[in-house]
């Protein structure tokens, strides 16, 4: 049965099975927290009492479903099913309206985004998030504002904006989820907000040591995910990898089919390629090799999302085995492709990491034009606290911006060309 085939279908009339599909609707938002291996066999059976009895506002949960492990697949089905379940949405009669902000933050949070930018589904989310909470729905409006934070997070939105955002996400009870105030605990981090830069997220919005994710699925591999970013940036290797093996052996299995898990996987690889070039052991090397993999097969469809992690990993993975020439192509089209994508956070790390490679190769201007670059992109991201981090380590750098406009820092196409016809 196709898209077009579901869109004309009859619509569903008998209360006892809307009753009944209400139901199942319900239990599909609790099997998200709780076990989510059941949500597949509660979507076919909505398609098919869909199927059988016609159309209705529940329908999009199946539909949903459906899309949802069709989408994590690469099968732009998916997305097909996913917006034709926005459509139905729109149409909703008054009584339902409650079950719209849930689908919108599932298609929006979870379907899109293996094929469109994530910036293209923060607006959705927020949207859904304020009708979540219009509705009374606290289900939804905690997994809308986790969703959302996690992603705008990713997506490189300011630093400062979203700072200003997470106060006015809580639930209906005027409560912070644990992934929101855990990412507030970042933000505040990164922003310069403490006197200095922390490696753990603890503080005094959320503390990773004592946080209790009230047995629902996705927030403690989440919360690892974000230490994971935080030791990762402010430069402690080691406590990373703790987090990324903490998550792997402990609680990465509720991110598998979300969008989430390529992002966890891009990080994870950043960490060992790290600690692979520090320690020398090639298993690091061996299994961030099998994460650009995955993540180059994710980026056939998600190129705006994940073409540039690919990039930086490969980067990465040329610097560990000393090719220089392949370093420098990765770290230019990382860089070109988080500006065009608009993750002035990846760009700022891109552009750290490849004047700290060209440091160690003894290119002292050309390092230093990069980390130049990285502060202001760290700046204009907002992570304030990063950038005092950088000058403080690499003091010459304080020169560097002072004396230099910031046009001539700009690093772009040509800034690489030259590089590369000296080699």
């Amino acid at each position: 049965m196709t898209c077009e085939d579901i869109a004309s279908m009859k619509r569903m009339s008998d209360v006892n099975l809307l009753a009944c599909l209400k139901i199942l609707t319900l239990l599909s938002y609790i099997l998200r927290d709780l076990d989510n291996k059941f949500l597949p066999m509660i979507g076919s059976r909505i398609l098919q009492l869909t199927h059988n009895h016609g159309l209705s506002v529940f329908s999009t949960t199946g539909l949903i479903i459906l899309g949802h492990v069709l989408s994590s697949k690469g099968d732009k089905v998916g997305l097909k099913f996913g917006k034709l379940a926005m459509k139905i949405c729109e149409n909703a009669p008054n009584q339902y309206k409650e079950i719209v902000p849930g689908m919108q933050t599932q298609f929006y949070g979870g379907i899109s985004p293996w094929f469109e930018s994530v910036h293209d589904s923060l607006e959705p989310l927020l949207k859904a998030y304020a009708m979540a909470l219009e509705c009374g729905n606290n289900l939804a409006s905690r997994r809308c504002s986790c969703r959302y934070i996690m992603l705008a997070f990713d997506a490189g939105k300011s630093i400062v904006d979203l700072l200003s955002e997470t106060d006015d996400l809580k639930d209906t009870t005027q409560n912070l989820s644990p992934i929101v105030a855990a990412t507030l605990q970042m933000l505040l981090n990164l922003s310069g907000s403490y006197n200095d830069l922390i490696a753990t997220i603890s503080g005094d919005e959320f503390d990773i040591s004592t946080f209790d994710d009230s047995g629902i699925l996705d927030t403690r591999p989440s919360v690892y995910l974000l230490a994971t970013i935080n030791a990762y940036i402010v430069g402690d290797f080691s406590l990373a990898l703790q987090y990324v093996e903490s998550c792997t052996s402990q609680c990465l299995s509720p991110l598998e089919g979300s969008i989430l898990h390529p992002i966890q996987n891009f990080y994870a690889g950043l960490v060992l390629l790290a600690i692979g070039k520090q320690s020398g052991k090639q298993d690091y090397v061996y299994h961030a090799k099998g994460i650009i993999d995955r993540l180059r097969d994710i980026s056939k469809h998600s190129p705006k999302n994940f073409l540039n992690k690919v990039h930086m990993l490969e980067a990465e993975i040329a610097v560990v085995s000393g090719d220089k020439k392949q370093a420098i192509a990765n770290f230019e089209q990382c860089i070109l492709l988080s500006k065009e994508n608009m993750f002035k956070n990846e760009e700022a790390i891109a552009c750290e990491r490849a004047g700290v490679f060209f440091l160690a190769n003894n290119e002292v201007e050309n390092g230093l034009r990069f980390l130049s670059q990285a502060c202001v992109c760290y700046k204009e991201w907002g992570a304030t606290a990063k950038v005092e981090q950088l000058m403080k380590k690499y003091p010459s750098l304080k020169i560097e911006l002072k004396d230099k406009p910031i046009s001539d820092l700009v690093v772009d196409s040509e800034s690489f060309m030259s590089i590369e016809n000296t080699i």
